[in-house]
């Protein structure tokens, strides 16, 4: 199982926990252009995304059917990037939905 962090903040940026080397991405995923930024590996594999809160959701409605996030991965959950409030298991949609019912409250 994948491991991310999850940073609440005025961005919202989930990362792969799992390190890759910079080589190895590719920032030119057309799909995902309405996410802040993203970085995908080569496998088409989720590196590091991150969106504004108050986007969240429209991300939901966006992304609810795509693939990459039915991956299941165990997250951990941080408030700014110095406060861990929580983890769990689940997928990367299932972090989608913490920061669009979550996220506003970090957003400051």
């Amino acid at each position: 199982m994948k491991k991310f962090k999850l940073h609440l903040g005025r961005s919202a940026t989930l990362v792969n926990a799992e390190a890759t080397q910079a080589s190895e991405l590719d920032y030119a995923q057309e799909r995902y252009n309405h996410i802040a930024w993203s970085k995908i590996d080569t496998d088409g594999d989720i590196m590091e995304i991150g969106m504004q809160p108050c986007g969240g959701k429209f991300l939901i409605e966006t992304l609810k059917d795509d693939p990459l996030f039915e991956l299941e991965a165990h997250i951990e959950v941080w408030k700014y990037h110095e406060e861990k409030l929580y983890e769990f298991d689940g997928t990367l949609f299932d972090a989608l939905l913490v920061i669009a019912n979550e996220g506003a409250k970090y957003d400051v």
